[in-house]
C-alpha cells in the first residue's frame, strides 16, 4: 500500500506517497530485489531530524502500534563533499547504485549497507553499517553509484 516509515502519513489510506505514484509503480512486493525510495523528509537539520525519530520511537508519546523505529540513533554525520549533487545527480547515482546489483539480501545488501555507501559517496568518509552481522558480510559498494550499471546500459 505504499508505506513508508519517513512519511507522516504512512497509516493513512491511501496515503500521499501511494496516491502520488502511478499505477504502473504499484506491483507486488519482490522479496527478492532491492529498491530504493528517495523520501524528503522536512528536516533542516540534525537535531529537526532526530526529533523526527524520537517522536516514532518508543521514547515518543505515540501508541506502541503507530511507532516505526525501535531504537533510532544516528550513527554517522559529516559535511557533504560530492560536488556533482543537484537533484538530478542524486536521482542517477540512486539509479546506478540500483541497476548495478539489483538483488536484496538480508545480510549482505539492504538499508544498511545503502546507507554506509551512500554516506561514504557524498563525505568521502568510509562508514560500515552499525550491526555486526551486517558488518561482517559488508563489502563497501559506494563506487556503484558512480557508474552506469548493466541495466542501464541497454536502455
Amino acid at each position: 500500500m505504499g508505506r513508508c516509515n519517513w512519511c507522516r502519513d504512512k497509516l493513512e489510506v491511501p496515503n500521499k506517497l501511494f496516491a502520488s505514484m502511478p499505477s504502473t509503480m504499484k506491483a507486488p512486493w519482490q522479496q527478492h530485489l532491492a529498491e530504493i525510495r528517495v523520501i524528503d523528509v522536512p528536516a533542516k537539520n540534525l537535531q529537526e531530524f532526530q526529533a523526527f525519530l524520537h517522536e516514532f520511537s518508543g521514547s515518543g508519546d505515540l501508541p506502541i502500534a503507530e511507532q516505526r523505529f525501535f531504537d533510532p540513533y544516528v550513527a554517522y554525520t559529516g559535511k557533504v563533499h560530492t560536488q556533482h549533487r543537484s537533484v538530478a545527480d542524486i536521482l542517477q547515482y540512486l539509479l546506478n547504485y540500483a541497476a548495478k546489483n539489483p538483488q536484496y539480501e538480508e545480510a549482505r545488501r539492504n538499508c544498511q549497507t545503502f546507507a554506509s555507501d551512500f554516506f561514504t559517496l557524498l563525505t568521502g568518509e568510509e562508514a560500515v553499517p552499525t550491526q555486526a552481522f551486517c558488518r561482517a558480510l559488508y563489502k563497501p559498494r559506494a563506487m556503484d553509484f558512480m557508474y552506469a550499471g548493466p541495466i542501464a546500459n541497454t536502455v
